[in-house]
């Protein structure tokens, strides 16, 4: 049989021993896969440049022959197609780890509200490449864990919280809306209970990531 005929999991297991044929036969079926999972992954994250998005596809098949295929390996297909959702949780997850290496290594555990949300501000002509990437992952981290303190039911607090910090309404601007029901003084006070969250959130994150120890993964010259 050839490799083209394989199942998904029979493929996999062909993989497994690292054959060269299996392996073009496995690029070939789902690149496409991983591509475009990278690709939406980075796009949430504002950074779709070329050549990041192919060390981050070339990053997602290190992390699937790391530590001698252990991923793949442990995989249980639980229907043959399966496979297609297991490599869009990995290429995503390697996309995410990347912008938060780089949120890390720029601030380390130290969360600064003061360059999230400036858009009530001067625009900055300044501003480099970089620091708009930079920019762009610190707001993603705050999307996220606002959503993880407020959960499905927080509309209100979400609402609040954007309307402060990303188009600069005062506490007494944002009272006065009538289907919020708050006042001045509830205004404000959500508006530091939700600070302080999402401060205390985006901390423990990032004091994570500089603790982890880096993944041993294949070599760099990998030919994938």
């Amino acid at each position: 049989m050839s490799y083209s005929q394989m199942s998904h999991s029979d493929l996999v297991r062909a993989c497994l021993t690292s054959n060269e044929d299996a392996w073009n036969e496995f690029r070939a079926r789902y690149h496409q896969t991983i591509s475009l999972a990278v690709l939406r992954t980075a796009y949430r994250w504002r950074d779709t440049s070329k050549g990041l998005l192919e060390d981050l596809i070339g990053d997602t098949y290190v992390k699937l022959c790391a530590n001698n295929f252990d991923l793949l390996r442990n995989f249980e297909f639980r229907t043959d197609n399966a496979i297609y959702g297991f490599l869009k949780v990995v290429a995503t997850n390697v996309v995410h780890d990347y912008f938060r290496h780089i949120r890390c290594k720029k601030h380390g555990t130290e969360v600064s509200f003061d360059e999230i949300y400036p858009s009530a501000d001067p625009p900055i002509p300044s501003r480099t490449g970089s620091e708009e990437i930079e920019r762009n992952v610190l707001i993603r981290e705050v999307e996220e864990a606002l959503w993880e303190i407020t959960g499905p039911d927080g509309e209100r607090d979400r609402t609040i919280f954007w309307l402060h910090h990303r188009q600069g309404f005062t506490a007494e601007a944002i009272a006065e809306l009538p289907y919020l029901h708050l006042s001045v003084k509830g205004v404000e006070s959500a508006l530091h209970r939700l600070k302080i969250a999402v401060q205390d959130r985006m901390t423990d994150k990032a004091a994570t990531c500089v603790t982890a120890e880096p993944e041993k993964g294949v070599s760099e010259e990998s030919s994938f």
